[in-house]
Protein backbone atom coordinates (compact mmCIF):
# COMPACT_ATOMS: atom_id res chain seq x y z
CA UNK A 1 0.00 0.00 0.00
CA UNK A 2 2.67 2.34 0.53
CA UNK A 3 4.50 1.91 -2.56
CA UNK A 4 1.16 2.48 -4.11
CA UNK A 5 0.54 5.96 -1.95
CA UNK A 6 4.06 6.78 -3.58
CA UNK A 7 3.07 6.19 -7.39
CA UNK A 8 -0.22 8.23 -6.83
CA UNK A 9 2.38 10.99 -5.19
CA UNK A 10 4.81 10.63 -8.01
CA UNK A 11 1.97 10.53 -10.58
CA UNK A 12 0.80 14.13 -8.97
CA UNK A 13 3.97 15.34 -9.54
CA UNK A 14 4.58 14.68 -13.20
CA UNK A 15 1.15 16.21 -13.66
CA UNK A 16 2.11 19.65 -11.60
CA UNK A 17 5.62 19.75 -13.72
CA UNK A 18 4.12 18.31 -16.92
CA UNK A 19 1.27 21.76 -16.40
CA UNK A 20 4.16 23.97 -15.67
CA UNK A 21 6.28 23.45 -18.00
CA UNK A 22 4.63 21.87 -21.35
CA UNK A 23 1.64 23.97 -21.51
CA UNK A 24 0.80 24.87 -25.25
CA UNK A 25 -1.98 27.42 -26.12
CA UNK A 26 -3.82 26.68 -29.33
CA UNK A 27 -3.33 29.88 -31.71
CA UNK A 28 -6.70 31.89 -32.36
CA UNK A 29 -5.64 34.73 -34.30
CA UNK A 30 -5.79 32.78 -38.08
CA UNK A 31 -8.63 33.63 -40.58
CA UNK A 32 -10.56 30.89 -41.86
CA UNK A 33 -12.21 30.72 -45.17
CA UNK A 34 -14.74 33.13 -44.08
CA UNK A 35 -14.89 36.15 -46.73
CA UNK A 36 -17.80 38.22 -47.08
CA UNK A 37 -16.14 41.22 -48.62
CA UNK A 38 -17.79 44.20 -47.39
CA UNK A 39 -16.56 47.40 -49.90
CA UNK A 40 -17.05 49.63 -46.93
CA UNK A 41 -16.99 49.82 -43.08
CA UNK A 42 -18.62 46.92 -40.81
CA UNK A 43 -19.82 48.84 -37.73
CA UNK A 44 -21.90 46.12 -35.77
CA UNK A 45 -22.14 42.55 -35.61
CA UNK A 46 -24.80 40.30 -34.22
CA UNK A 47 -25.26 36.34 -34.31
CA UNK A 48 -28.47 34.59 -34.16
CA UNK A 49 -29.13 31.52 -32.19
CA UNK A 50 -28.90 29.45 -35.16
CA UNK A 51 -25.56 30.66 -36.23
CA UNK A 52 -26.66 32.95 -39.16
CA UNK A 53 -24.54 36.65 -39.22
CA UNK A 54 -26.14 39.70 -38.71
CA UNK A 55 -23.97 42.52 -39.68
CA UNK A 56 -24.56 46.49 -40.27
CA UNK A 57 -22.38 49.42 -41.83
CA UNK A 58 -21.71 51.64 -44.42
CA UNK A 59 -21.20 48.74 -47.14
CA UNK A 60 -23.30 48.44 -50.33
CA UNK A 61 -22.19 45.22 -51.60
CA UNK A 62 -20.96 42.32 -50.76
CA UNK A 63 -18.60 39.28 -52.46
CA UNK A 64 -16.17 42.11 -53.84
CA UNK A 65 -19.44 43.93 -55.67
CA UNK A 66 -21.54 41.15 -56.61
CA UNK A 67 -23.76 40.87 -54.16
CA UNK A 68 -25.88 44.58 -53.50
CA UNK A 69 -26.34 44.58 -49.59
CA UNK A 70 -27.12 48.25 -48.33
CA UNK A 71 -25.70 49.08 -45.06
CA UNK A 72 -27.36 45.33 -43.64
CA UNK A 73 -27.28 41.92 -44.58
CA UNK A 74 -27.43 38.65 -42.86
CA UNK A 75 -25.17 35.74 -43.59
CA UNK A 76 -25.36 32.01 -43.66
CA UNK A 77 -22.66 30.36 -41.15
CA UNK A 78 -19.77 29.77 -43.92
CA UNK A 79 -19.70 33.89 -44.77
CA UNK A 80 -22.38 33.64 -47.88
CA UNK A 81 -24.77 35.84 -47.89
CA UNK A 82 -28.04 34.80 -46.75
CA UNK A 83 -30.15 35.79 -50.50
CA UNK A 84 -34.02 35.85 -48.27
CA UNK A 85 -32.76 38.96 -46.38
CA UNK A 86 -32.51 42.23 -47.89
CA UNK A 87 -33.99 45.36 -45.76
CA UNK A 88 -32.21 47.75 -47.57
CA UNK A 89 -31.26 51.18 -45.75
CA UNK A 90 -30.65 54.37 -47.00
CA UNK A 91 -27.87 55.03 -44.93
CA UNK A 92 -25.64 53.49 -42.42
CA UNK A 93 -26.41 51.28 -39.29
CA UNK A 94 -24.62 51.37 -36.74
CA UNK A 95 -26.36 48.79 -33.84
CA UNK A 96 -27.53 45.71 -34.17
CA UNK A 97 -29.87 43.44 -31.47
CA UNK A 98 -31.57 40.21 -31.75
CA UNK A 99 -34.84 39.71 -29.28
CA UNK A 100 -35.59 36.44 -27.87
CA UNK A 101 -38.32 35.78 -30.82
CA UNK A 102 -35.80 36.42 -33.40
CA UNK A 103 -36.76 39.50 -34.59
CA UNK A 104 -33.92 42.18 -35.36
CA UNK A 105 -33.54 45.39 -33.62
CA UNK A 106 -31.44 47.92 -36.08
CA UNK A 107 -30.58 51.73 -35.11
CA UNK A 108 -28.58 53.90 -37.35
CA UNK A 109 -28.69 57.09 -39.21
CA UNK A 110 -31.05 55.41 -41.80
CA UNK A 111 -34.25 57.18 -42.77
CA UNK A 112 -36.28 54.46 -44.96
CA UNK A 113 -35.62 50.61 -45.49
CA UNK A 114 -36.99 48.27 -48.29
CA UNK A 115 -35.26 50.53 -51.08
CA UNK A 116 -36.94 53.68 -49.74
CA UNK A 117 -40.08 51.97 -50.08
CA UNK A 118 -41.07 52.15 -45.96
CA UNK A 119 -40.24 55.08 -43.65
CA UNK A 120 -37.95 54.33 -40.45
CA UNK A 121 -36.57 56.92 -38.97
CA UNK A 122 -33.44 55.48 -37.29
CA UNK A 123 -34.97 52.59 -35.53
CA UNK A 124 -36.37 49.78 -37.00
CA UNK A 125 -37.77 46.27 -36.43
CA UNK A 126 -37.56 43.52 -38.68
CA UNK A 127 -39.43 40.31 -38.90
CA UNK A 128 -36.94 37.23 -38.74
CA UNK A 129 -37.05 37.08 -42.94
CA UNK A 130 -36.16 41.00 -42.95
CA UNK A 131 -39.37 42.76 -43.98
CA UNK A 132 -40.22 45.42 -41.43
CA UNK A 133 -42.44 44.99 -38.47
CA UNK A 134 -45.05 47.41 -39.06
CA UNK A 135 -46.28 46.63 -35.71
CA UNK A 136 -42.60 48.97 -34.61
CA UNK A 137 -42.04 53.08 -35.39
CA UNK A 138 -40.68 54.48 -32.42
CA UNK A 139 -39.50 57.80 -34.93
CA UNK A 140 -36.20 58.81 -33.83
CA UNK A 141 -35.28 62.70 -34.90
CA UNK A 142 -31.59 61.63 -34.74
CA UNK A 143 -28.88 59.04 -34.46
CA UNK A 144 -29.72 56.01 -32.49
CA UNK A 145 -25.83 54.64 -32.07
CA UNK A 146 -26.98 51.65 -29.25
CA UNK A 147 -29.58 48.67 -28.55
CA UNK A 148 -30.29 46.63 -25.98
CA UNK A 149 -32.75 44.29 -24.81
CA UNK A 150 -34.02 44.17 -21.30
CA UNK A 151 -34.95 40.41 -19.90
CA UNK A 152 -38.24 41.85 -19.65
CA UNK A 153 -38.72 42.51 -23.89
CA UNK A 154 -38.37 46.06 -22.93
CA UNK A 155 -35.40 47.84 -25.11
CA UNK A 156 -33.06 50.70 -24.11
CA UNK A 157 -31.57 52.88 -26.98
CA UNK A 158 -29.17 55.46 -26.65
CA UNK A 159 -27.69 58.08 -29.46
CA UNK A 160 -27.99 61.88 -30.03
CA UNK A 161 -31.74 61.87 -30.75
CA UNK A 162 -34.00 64.52 -28.70
CA UNK A 163 -37.38 63.34 -29.63
CA UNK A 164 -39.59 60.03 -30.21
CA UNK A 165 -42.51 59.44 -31.69
CA UNK A 166 -41.93 62.31 -34.85
CA UNK A 167 -41.21 64.84 -32.26
CA UNK A 168 -44.24 64.03 -29.72
CA UNK A 169 -42.18 62.85 -26.93
CA UNK A 170 -39.01 64.56 -25.49
CA UNK A 171 -36.47 61.75 -24.52
CA UNK A 172 -32.95 62.90 -24.67
CA UNK A 173 -30.25 60.57 -26.21
CA UNK A 174 -31.37 58.07 -23.84
CA UNK A 175 -35.29 56.08 -23.61
CA UNK A 176 -36.39 52.68 -22.98
CA UNK A 177 -39.28 51.06 -25.45
CA UNK A 178 -42.42 48.72 -24.63
CA UNK A 179 -42.12 45.52 -26.41
CA UNK A 180 -44.42 46.99 -29.15
CA UNK A 181 -42.40 50.36 -29.65
CA UNK A 182 -44.31 52.76 -27.98
CA UNK A 183 -42.25 55.32 -25.11
CA UNK A 184 -42.07 53.65 -21.50
CA UNK A 185 -43.35 56.82 -19.92
CA UNK A 186 -41.57 55.69 -16.82
CA UNK A 187 -38.45 55.87 -17.77
CA UNK A 188 -36.40 59.49 -18.88
CA UNK A 189 -32.45 59.65 -17.85
CA UNK A 190 -32.66 62.75 -19.70
CA UNK A 191 -28.92 62.96 -20.79
CA UNK A 192 -27.20 66.10 -22.26
CA UNK A 193 -24.85 64.40 -24.90
CA UNK A 194 -24.68 61.59 -26.41
CA UNK A 195 -25.14 57.86 -25.25
CA UNK A 196 -22.88 55.57 -27.27
CA UNK A 197 -23.04 52.66 -25.74
CA UNK A 198 -25.34 50.78 -23.41
CA UNK A 199 -25.52 47.25 -21.27
CA UNK A 200 -27.89 45.57 -18.78
CA UNK A 201 -26.52 44.24 -15.55
CA UNK A 202 -27.75 41.22 -14.36
CA UNK A 203 -29.69 42.54 -11.69
CA UNK A 204 -32.13 44.88 -14.01
CA UNK A 205 -29.57 47.72 -13.86
CA UNK A 206 -28.44 49.76 -16.74
CA UNK A 207 -24.50 51.01 -17.58
CA UNK A 208 -24.62 53.74 -20.18
CA UNK A 209 -21.23 55.42 -21.64
CA UNK A 210 -21.13 58.21 -24.11
CA UNK A 211 -19.96 62.06 -24.29
CA UNK A 212 -22.23 63.32 -21.32
CA UNK A 213 -21.87 64.65 -18.35
CA UNK A 214 -25.04 65.39 -16.73
CA UNK A 215 -28.61 63.28 -16.31
CA UNK A 216 -31.82 64.39 -15.29
CA UNK A 217 -31.64 67.39 -17.09
CA UNK A 218 -28.72 68.90 -15.67
CA UNK A 219 -29.74 67.92 -11.83
CA UNK A 220 -27.23 64.89 -11.50
CA UNK A 221 -23.19 65.15 -12.71
CA UNK A 222 -22.21 61.80 -14.46
CA UNK A 223 -19.27 62.11 -16.76
CA UNK A 224 -19.45 60.03 -19.35
CA UNK A 225 -20.22 56.78 -17.34
CA UNK A 226 -23.50 56.24 -15.31
CA UNK A 227 -25.24 53.30 -13.78
CA UNK A 228 -29.51 54.19 -13.94
CA UNK A 229 -31.84 51.66 -11.52
CA UNK A 230 -34.51 49.79 -13.57
CA UNK A 231 -36.59 52.47 -13.15
CA UNK A 232 -34.27 55.04 -14.70
CA UNK A 233 -33.27 57.06 -12.18
CA UNK A 234 -29.75 57.78 -10.88
CA UNK A 235 -27.98 55.03 -9.36
CA UNK A 236 -26.11 56.98 -5.95
CA UNK A 237 -24.20 53.98 -4.99
CA UNK A 238 -22.77 54.12 -8.36
CA UNK A 239 -20.53 57.49 -8.86
CA UNK A 240 -17.42 57.20 -11.01
CA UNK A 241 -17.29 61.60 -10.25
CA UNK A 242 -16.70 60.68 -6.43
CA UNK A 243 -13.58 60.25 -6.69
CA UNK A 244 -13.54 57.81 -9.17
CA UNK A 245 -14.38 57.04 -12.89
CA UNK A 246 -15.16 60.36 -14.18
CA UNK A 247 -13.41 60.27 -18.18
CA UNK A 248 -11.96 63.12 -19.04
CA UNK A 249 -13.22 62.26 -22.95
CA UNK A 250 -15.72 60.17 -24.69
CA UNK A 251 -16.78 56.59 -23.85
CA UNK A 252 -17.57 54.08 -26.69
CA UNK A 253 -17.96 50.75 -25.57
CA UNK A 254 -18.77 48.84 -22.08
CA UNK A 255 -19.12 45.36 -21.59
CA UNK A 256 -19.97 43.69 -17.91
CA UNK A 257 -17.62 40.82 -16.85
CA UNK A 258 -19.26 37.85 -15.00
CA UNK A 259 -18.07 38.95 -11.51
CA UNK A 260 -19.67 41.94 -12.36
CA UNK A 261 -16.50 44.30 -13.14
CA UNK A 262 -17.11 46.58 -15.78
CA UNK A 263 -14.79 47.33 -18.90
CA UNK A 264 -14.94 50.39 -20.86
CA UNK A 265 -13.00 51.98 -23.75
CA UNK A 266 -13.20 54.91 -26.01
CA UNK A 267 -10.97 58.12 -26.34
CA UNK A 268 -9.85 59.03 -22.93
CA UNK A 269 -6.78 59.38 -21.04
CA UNK A 270 -7.97 59.76 -17.80
CA UNK A 271 -10.44 59.20 -15.11
CA UNK A 272 -10.76 60.30 -11.04
CA UNK A 273 -11.41 63.74 -13.08
CA UNK A 274 -7.85 63.87 -14.75
CA UNK A 275 -5.97 62.76 -11.68
CA UNK A 276 -5.74 59.03 -12.63
CA UNK A 277 -3.87 58.31 -16.19
CA UNK A 278 -5.88 55.06 -18.02
CA UNK A 279 -4.99 55.51 -21.42
CA UNK A 280 -8.34 54.11 -23.77
CA UNK A 281 -9.31 51.16 -21.81
CA UNK A 282 -10.29 50.98 -18.07
CA UNK A 283 -11.86 48.42 -15.62
CA UNK A 284 -14.18 49.32 -12.83
CA UNK A 285 -15.38 47.85 -9.99
CA UNK A 286 -19.11 47.19 -8.93
CA UNK A 287 -19.49 50.16 -7.23
CA UNK A 288 -17.71 52.31 -9.79
CA UNK A 289 -14.40 52.57 -8.72
CA UNK A 290 -11.30 51.95 -10.38
CA UNK A 291 -9.97 48.51 -10.50
CA UNK A 292 -6.05 49.90 -10.02
CA UNK A 293 -4.37 46.61 -11.05
CA UNK A 294 -5.96 46.41 -14.86
CA UNK A 295 -4.13 49.22 -17.21
CA UNK A 296 -3.52 47.69 -20.57
CA UNK A 297 -2.36 51.33 -22.07
CA UNK A 298 -3.57 51.91 -25.33
CA UNK A 299 -2.44 54.57 -27.42
CA UNK A 300 -5.47 54.73 -29.27
CA UNK A 301 -9.48 54.69 -29.44
CA UNK A 302 -10.68 51.48 -27.97
CA UNK A 303 -14.15 51.23 -30.54
CA UNK A 304 -15.54 47.68 -29.34
CA UNK A 305 -15.01 45.28 -26.29
CA UNK A 306 -16.11 41.72 -26.03
CA UNK A 307 -15.61 39.21 -22.95
CA UNK A 308 -14.78 35.45 -23.81
CA UNK A 309 -16.45 32.46 -21.85
CA UNK A 310 -12.64 31.98 -19.80
CA UNK A 311 -12.67 36.24 -19.44
CA UNK A 312 -10.04 36.69 -21.79
CA UNK A 313 -10.83 40.32 -22.82
CA UNK A 314 -11.31 41.22 -26.90
CA UNK A 315 -10.69 44.54 -27.62
CA UNK A 316 -10.79 46.35 -30.92
CA UNK A 317 -10.22 50.54 -32.24
CA UNK A 318 -7.47 52.60 -33.49
CA UNK A 319 -4.73 51.90 -31.25
CA UNK A 320 -1.19 50.13 -32.38
CA UNK A 321 0.29 49.35 -29.05
CA UNK A 322 -0.75 48.56 -25.67
CA UNK A 323 1.18 48.67 -22.13
CA UNK A 324 2.44 52.35 -23.17
CA UNK A 325 4.42 50.90 -26.16
CA UNK A 326 6.19 48.15 -25.07
CA UNK A 327 3.77 45.95 -26.78
CA UNK A 328 2.51 46.38 -30.86
CA UNK A 329 -0.67 45.55 -31.75
CA UNK A 330 -2.84 46.96 -34.68
CA UNK A 331 -6.41 47.93 -33.93
CA UNK A 332 -7.18 44.51 -32.31
CA UNK A 333 -5.63 42.36 -29.27
CA UNK A 334 -6.85 39.99 -26.56
CA UNK A 335 -6.04 40.48 -23.12
CA UNK A 336 -5.45 38.17 -20.02
CA UNK A 337 -7.71 38.73 -17.43
CA UNK A 338 -5.59 40.74 -15.16
CA UNK A 339 -5.03 43.16 -18.78
CA UNK A 340 -1.63 42.02 -19.59
CA UNK A 341 -1.52 41.32 -23.69
CA UNK A 342 -2.56 37.86 -24.62
CA UNK A 343 1.30 37.07 -26.80
CA UNK A 344 -0.72 34.22 -28.73
CA UNK A 345 -3.19 36.37 -29.95
CA UNK A 346 -1.98 38.97 -32.98
CA UNK A 347 -4.47 39.33 -35.86
CA UNK A 348 -2.32 42.59 -36.60
CA UNK A 349 -5.16 44.94 -38.87
CA UNK A 350 -4.64 47.70 -41.30
CA UNK A 351 -6.86 49.60 -40.19
CA UNK A 352 -9.77 50.36 -37.55
CA UNK A 353 -12.33 47.20 -35.69
CA UNK A 354 -15.25 48.66 -34.79
CA UNK A 355 -16.95 45.39 -34.22
CA UNK A 356 -16.26 42.65 -32.08
CA UNK A 357 -18.55 39.32 -31.51
CA UNK A 358 -17.89 35.80 -30.44
CA UNK A 359 -19.56 32.92 -31.47
CA UNK A 360 -20.97 30.33 -29.56
CA UNK A 361 -17.23 27.77 -30.99
CA UNK A 362 -15.59 30.26 -29.66
CA UNK A 363 -14.66 31.89 -33.18
CA UNK A 364 -14.06 35.68 -33.50
CA UNK A 365 -16.11 38.21 -35.59
CA UNK A 366 -14.34 41.20 -36.22
CA UNK A 367 -15.91 43.99 -38.37
CA UNK A 368 -14.43 47.37 -39.16
CA UNK A 369 -12.51 49.67 -42.08
CA UNK A 370 -9.81 46.76 -42.82
CA UNK A 371 -8.41 45.21 -45.58
CA UNK A 372 -5.59 42.45 -44.25
CA UNK A 373 -4.67 40.64 -41.45
CA UNK A 374 -1.58 39.26 -40.31
CA UNK A 375 0.16 42.19 -40.94
CA UNK A 376 -0.75 42.17 -44.84
CA UNK A 377 -0.35 38.78 -45.36
CA UNK A 378 -4.19 37.90 -45.60
CA UNK A 379 -6.84 40.03 -47.51
CA UNK A 380 -9.82 40.61 -45.70
CA UNK A 381 -12.28 43.73 -46.24
CA UNK A 382 -14.51 45.02 -43.32
CA UNK A 383 -15.62 41.92 -42.07
CA UNK A 384 -12.99 38.59 -41.27
CA UNK A 385 -13.41 35.32 -38.87
CA UNK A 386 -10.78 34.50 -36.38
CA UNK A 387 -10.94 30.96 -36.36
CA UNK A 388 -8.16 28.46 -34.57
CA UNK A 389 -5.01 27.42 -36.19
CA UNK A 390 -4.62 23.94 -37.87
CA UNK A 391 -4.60 21.19 -34.91
CA UNK A 392 -2.27 18.80 -35.41
CA UNK A 393 -3.05 14.89 -37.17
CA UNK A 394 -4.55 12.36 -34.23
CA UNK A 395 -3.22 9.13 -33.68
CA UNK A 396 -3.91 6.10 -31.38
CA UNK A 397 -1.79 5.62 -28.61
CA UNK A 398 -1.92 2.04 -26.99
CA UNK A 399 0.00 -1.10 -25.72
CA UNK A 400 -0.39 -3.51 -23.11
CA UNK A 401 -0.27 -4.33 -19.46
CA UNK A 402 1.59 -7.06 -18.39
CA UNK A 403 2.78 -9.02 -15.63
CA UNK A 404 6.12 -9.50 -14.83
CA UNK A 405 6.65 -12.90 -16.64
CA UNK A 406 4.76 -11.36 -19.93
CA UNK A 407 0.97 -11.94 -18.67
CA UNK A 408 -1.99 -10.09 -20.13
CA UNK A 409 -3.92 -8.02 -16.96
CA UNK A 410 -7.64 -7.63 -17.52
CA UNK A 411 -9.42 -4.75 -16.14
CA UNK A 412 -6.29 -2.65 -15.90
CA UNK A 413 -7.40 1.52 -15.96
CA UNK A 414 -4.88 3.50 -17.61
CA UNK A 415 -5.03 6.87 -17.72
CA UNK A 416 -3.84 9.53 -20.47
CA UNK A 417 -3.53 13.39 -19.51
CA UNK A 418 -2.62 16.33 -21.53
CA UNK A 419 -0.73 19.87 -20.12
CA UNK A 420 -3.58 21.02 -19.42
CA UNK A 421 -4.76 18.04 -17.37
CA UNK A 422 -7.20 16.82 -19.21
CA UNK A 423 -7.28 12.93 -18.89
CA UNK A 424 -8.82 10.18 -20.57
CA UNK A 425 -9.71 6.34 -19.14
CA UNK A 426 -9.27 2.96 -20.59
CA UNK A 427 -9.42 -0.45 -19.77
CA UNK A 428 -7.42 -3.18 -20.87
CA UNK A 429 -8.88 -6.78 -22.42
CA UNK A 430 -8.80 -10.49 -21.29
CA UNK A 431 -4.91 -10.01 -22.73
CA UNK A 432 -4.37 -6.90 -21.42
CA UNK A 433 -4.31 -4.76 -24.39
CA UNK A 434 -5.65 -0.88 -24.38
CA UNK A 435 -5.72 1.73 -26.78
CA UNK A 436 -6.69 5.27 -26.93
CA UNK A 437 -7.60 6.52 -30.85
CA UNK A 438 -8.12 10.19 -31.92
CA UNK A 439 -5.04 11.50 -29.71
CA UNK A 440 -4.00 14.90 -31.12
CA UNK A 441 -0.31 14.04 -32.46
CA UNK A 442 2.60 17.22 -31.28
CA UNK A 443 1.99 16.87 -27.76
CA UNK A 444 3.16 16.11 -24.23
CA UNK A 445 1.19 13.41 -22.19
CA UNK A 446 1.48 11.64 -19.13
CA UNK A 447 0.60 8.02 -19.01
CA UNK A 448 -0.08 5.46 -16.07
CA UNK A 449 -1.52 2.36 -15.57
CA UNK A 450 -3.09 0.71 -12.15
CA UNK A 451 -4.68 -2.82 -11.12
CA UNK A 452 -4.92 -4.54 -8.20
CA UNK A 453 -1.82 -6.42 -6.70
CA UNK A 454 0.09 -4.90 -9.29
CA UNK A 455 2.61 -1.72 -9.57
CA UNK A 456 3.66 0.28 -12.86
CA UNK A 457 6.15 2.82 -13.36
CA UNK A 458 4.31 6.41 -14.87
CA UNK A 459 5.79 7.34 -18.40
CA UNK A 460 5.64 10.36 -19.95
CA UNK A 461 5.39 10.62 -23.58
CA UNK A 462 5.66 12.90 -26.15
CA UNK A 463 3.77 11.89 -29.11
CA UNK A 464 4.45 12.85 -32.39
CA UNK A 465 3.23 9.51 -34.48
CA UNK A 466 1.43 6.61 -33.71
CA UNK A 467 2.27 4.41 -30.65
CA UNK A 468 1.07 0.63 -30.34
CA UNK A 469 4.35 -0.05 -27.79
CA UNK A 470 3.45 1.92 -24.78
CA UNK A 471 3.16 -1.24 -22.46
CA UNK A 472 3.05 -1.59 -18.94
CA UNK A 473 5.31 -4.43 -16.75
CA UNK A 474 4.13 -5.33 -13.26
CA UNK A 475 7.61 -4.30 -10.76
CA UNK A 476 8.56 -7.64 -9.36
Amino acid sequence: MKNIKNNYALYALIIGLLLTFSHTAQAQDVPDGFDPNANNTVNSIAVQTDGKILIGGFFTTLNGGAVARNRIARLNADGTVDTTFNPNANDYVNSIAVQTDGKILIGGAFTRLNGGAVTRNRIARLNTDGTVDTTFDPNANEFVNSIAVQTDGKILIGGIFSTLNGGAVSRNRIARLNAGGTVDTTFDPNANDSVESIAVQTDGKILIVGNFQTLNGGAVTRNRIARLNANGTVDTTFDPNNGNAAANSIVRSIAVQTDGKILIGGSFTALWGGVLTRNRIARLNADGSVDMAFDPNANGTVSSIAVQTDGKILIGGSFTTLNGGAVSRNRIARLNTGGTVDTTFDPNANSTVESIAVQTDGKILIGGNFSTLRGGTVTRYCIARLGFAPSAASVSVGGRVMTSDGRGIRNAYITLTDSNGNSRLAVSTSFGYYSFEDVPAGETYIISALAKRYQFATQVLTVTDELNDVDFTAAQ
